[in-house]
């Protein structure tokens, strides 16, 4: 494999080959003439080659020449012959240079499935390509390359991890809200509860990841949750959990509907409602973080959508049932930040439906600063609690 000394040296070849001269290039050749350029400095610009300039005007004959030549495959970082080929979308080219050593596992799956050419795809499975590293059919989901769902029917049982690669996608669809691909990763087989990243460049949290559904109902794309191809099922914990996730506006419909599906809202192991205690202590984070305004006594919309949803879950039976003595702590502080109303609201509802322990009542209401922030309605938060039994029945 002969190597210019200097770029001069091999400048006029590289004329030739920007102008298509392929009996030029031969005679180039069989003069003993070099058709590599010099190593590429190690840092700054890499030169391009005669081989480079062949592949972008897509000239079969003239690469094959260059090869059979002894022309250089790369495959550094820097520059990669094969999915150079592969970006100019020539598969007869792709075949040529693998003919002549390239090393198809070099190749990014991702600029593979980007080729939108089921061909290409099967080509580079069928000679051993990484499809599991970096989550590359995932990545081609999620850029609603729909041919590589063919691919995905195919290899499905060859590589178990597809099936992990269509959940992300779906996760991410149920992010973007983007019904059209939900639709179509549910026909292919994704899990709607699996947990996991919610994009292919994320790594898997330590506590699992969450699942689309409960992706849908953080970025409220309620209507989600209405698509026929969801097939909602009551008794998944998922439910309960999007209901943790849900907000802003619309997000008490939400709760309504999978609450008349028969969801459960009592999903603790003591028999309580995980979701009360969520939105109850993130009563407090319904501001602007950014915004200027006070940031004690709040009331807003947000806020206010919450306290509806701990009415609705009381009112289907939802109960509030703190696990430990931080988690009434967590709930205290937030209600600190509301307007006093708030703190009376909450126990209203609890007193109503019998929606609590008064014992866990007594201890979020037992300290001096919560007892000072509702100074004013003391008479009737005691009104309030002495229907409220100890063991939480009347």
């Amino acid at each position: 494999m002969k190597r210019a000394e200097s770029y001069d040296e091999i400048k006029p070849l590289i004329a030739l080959c920007k102008a298509g001269r392929l009996f030029d290039v031969q005679e180039w050749i069989a003069a003993g003439k070099p058709v590599n350029p010099p190593p590429p400095p190690e840092k700054g610009a890499r030169p391009r080659s005669p081989l480079q300039y062949a592949i972008n005007i897509g000239f079969h004959s003239l690469v094959q020449v260059l090869l059979e030549g002894g022309a250089e495959i790369e495959a550094s970082w820097k520059y990669n012959t094969l999915s150079h080929a592969l970006q100019e979308h020539r598969f007869d080219i792709v075949q040529l240079l693998v003919k002549h050593g390239a090393d198809p596992k070099t190749v990014d799956m991702y600029d593979v499935f980007h080729s939108w050419e089921p061909a290409i795809m099967e080509y580079f499975i069928e000679l051993g390509a990484d499809v599991e590293t970096g989550n590359p059919l995932a990545q081609a989901f999620c850029s609603r390359i729909r041919t590589a769902l063919r691919i995905f029917k195919k290899y499905k049982d060859r590589f178990p991890g597809f099936q992990d690669q269509l959940n992300i996608a779906l996760r991410y669809h149920c992010k973007e809200g983007n019904e059209k691909w939900i639709a179509l990763c549910l026909w292919a087989g994704a899990d709607p509860y699996a947990p996991g990243p919610g994009a292919p460049e994320e790594s898997d949290d330590e506590d699992g990841g969450i699942s689309a559904l409960e992706y849908a109902a953080l970025y409220g794309h309620f209507e989600i949750f209405n698509m026929k191809q969801v097939r909602l099922d009551p008794g998944n914990p998922v439910l309960i959990s999007a209901i943790r996730y849900a907000h802003g506006e619309n997000a008490s419909k939400l709760l309504v509907d999978l609450l008349k599906k028969g969801v459960n809202p009592n999903d603790q192991p003591n028999g309580g409602c995980s979701a009360i205690q969520s939105l109850l202590s993130g009563l407090e984070f319904s501001y602007d973080i950014f915004s200027r305004e006070k940031r004690k006594n709040l009331d807003t919309k947000e806020a206010r959508e919450k306290l509806k949803m701990i009415h609705i879950l009381a009112q289907y039976g939802g109960k509030w049932a703190p696990k430990e003595d931080g988690e009434v702590a967590h709930a205290r502080r937030s209600l600190l930040r509301m307007d006093s109303d708030y703190t009376v609201e909450f126990v209203w509802i609890m007193s109503k439906y019998q929606g609590c322990r008064r014992n866990d009542l007594d201890a979020l209401l037992g300290t001096p600063s919560i007892r000072k922030h509702v100074r004013s309605s003391l008479d009737r938060i005691a009104d309030l609690l002495s229907n409220l039994a100890h063991d939480g029945k009347s």
